[in-house]
């Protein structure tokens, strides 16, 4: 059986342009484009199971 899944793990906010600024225009998109993924990712039928992970 060949199983497919997707999901995140933790990110370093600071190797991004706009650090932490959730407002700034580049995190708004970016935010945008991995919305759009994981709904076209759902749609095909992939599991997703999102999980945070606080260190």
């Amino acid at each position: 059986m060949d199983v497919k899944c997707c999901g995140f793990l933790s990110h370093a906010p600071t190797r991004f342009k706009f650090g932490w600024d959730e407002e700034d225009v580049l995190c708004i998109e970016l935010k945008q484009v991995i919305l759009q993924q994981i709904q076209l990712l759902r749609q095909r039928d992939f599991p997703f199971m999102p999980l945070t992970v606080y260190v």
